[in-house]
């Protein structure tokens, strides 16, 4: 409490609107994009995206000590050029920014500037169904791609689940037990068969899955004991899971 005590004796001058005035963040498009912020020598310190960027840049405009980590203000005190991008949703400006931070790699920007931050879901036609894979970038040689998806491990566990169901919808309920083996592993997997209707599942992937999850929760209704629907039940929430944090990032 001291230490809050002590910077509101020292008035804290705005560093973004001093430099750039009011007028400035008003002209800023409500809209989603990614915005570059440099020094007064050109060099690039930070890449962010946002779904409004009017109101992402305002943010900054009005940080001040206490609120944000010292790095951001100490960062925002060397800002002299400010710059955005225009995207035409915000997952095309999440896009645009892995493709910044990986290119150029900015100076306050330590996260997503590597592989391995962001997961791709390629699908493609298997001989038992269709065929899901998480890579670490898009590979249209595997197949149709999806994404990009921040938590992977969301991805995988939500694709996991999905496999597992659908067995579930092509055997005897009664016989969970005998569910295959691999199928209950988890690891470093990346590759997933699902018999799903391909329409419906690239809906899903798309964060539009509703008649997809429908479809699916009729399952629930199969199931012979509530042990069986209590499993059910976990593995849904993983699919509904993975599609509300989708419908988040749009």
């Amino acid at each position: 409490m001291a230490a809050e005590s002590q910077l509101l004796l020292f008035p804290f001058n705005k560093p973004l609107l001093n430099e750039f005035g009011n007028a400035f963040f008003s002209e800023v498009p409500q809209k989603p994009g990614v915005y570059l912020m440099s020094d007064e020598k050109g060099r690039l310190l930070y890449i962010g995206q946002s779904k409004n960027l009017r109101i992402r840049l305002n943010y900054y405009k009005n940080a001040k000590p206490g609120r944000e980590p010292k790095k951001v203000i100490r960062m925002l005190g060397h800002v002299k050029k400010l710059a955005w991008e225009e995207c035409e949703s915000a997952r095309a400006a999440l896009k645009r920014e892995i493709q910044l931070l990986r290119a150029l790699k900015p100076k306050f920007n330590k996260v997503n500037t590597g592989l391995g931050i962001f997961s791709y879901v390629m699908v493609f036609q298997a001989n038992d169904g269709l065929e899901a894979r998480i890579g670490n970038e898009p590979d249209l040689k595997c197949g149709e791609v999806f994404g990009p998806f921040k938590n992977r491990s969301i991805v995988r566990t939500a694709l996991s689940a999905l496999e597992k169901l659908c067995w579930f919808s092509l055997n005897n309920p009664t016989e969970w037990a005998r569910i295959p083996i691999h199928l209950g592993r988890m690891g470093a997997r990346r590759d997933f068969t699902l018999r799903v209707q391909e329409d419906k599942f690239k809906d899903f992937l798309r964060g539009c899955g509703k008649q997809f999850l429908e479809t699916i929760e009729r399952l629930q209704a199969l199931a012979p004991t509530r042990f069986e629907s209590v499993l059910i039940n976990e593995l849904l929430t993983h699919t509904k899971n993975f599609q509300e944090s989708i419908i988040v990032n749009q």
